[in-house]
């Protein structure tokens, strides 16, 4: 990904993309105030510093990763010429760029799917919507 990708972020999302050592980082904001685009940003940073190793992004639902942050994804990629693969049917997405699979998880299995992969980075969006079994 080192071709840079444009991001003018924000004071609040300045600070989560600046922050590369804390090992939880948490983001809470408005409707509207860009929560998920920096999540996305976010995954791409890791991605970049964890060239070749999976990660994973974890939302309550399969419907809110497909409305909220796979088009988010997108666009992203769309606007930076970033190629990349989604299997709805497998939960993955593939940056070729990267070499890295990211995987999804939703919480509708109660945690049964996030069990045995090793990651190298977890994301999750709406944490406060996912369930915790």
């Amino acid at each position: 990904m080192r071709r840079g990708i444009k991001f003018s972020p924000l004071n609040h999302q300045f600070s989560v993309m600046n922050d590369v050592l804390t090992f939880f980082l948490y983001l809470s904001g408005g409707y509207g105030s860009g929560k998920t685009y920096c999540l996305v940003m976010k995954m791409f940073q890791l991605m970049d510093l964890n060239p070749g190793l999976p990660g994973g992004i974890t939302a309550p639902t399969t419907k809110m990763f497909q409305r909220d942050v796979l088009p988010t994804i997108r666009q992203i990629c769309a606007a930076n010429g970033i190629s990349f693969r989604w299997w709805a049917s497998k939960g993955e997405l593939f940056f070729p760029a990267t070499n890295t699979t990211v995987y999804v998880f939703h919480g509708q299995d109660d945690g049964d799917s996030i069990a045995g992969p090793n990651l190298a980075w977890m994301l999750i969006n709406e944490a406060s919507k996912c369930s915790w079994l």
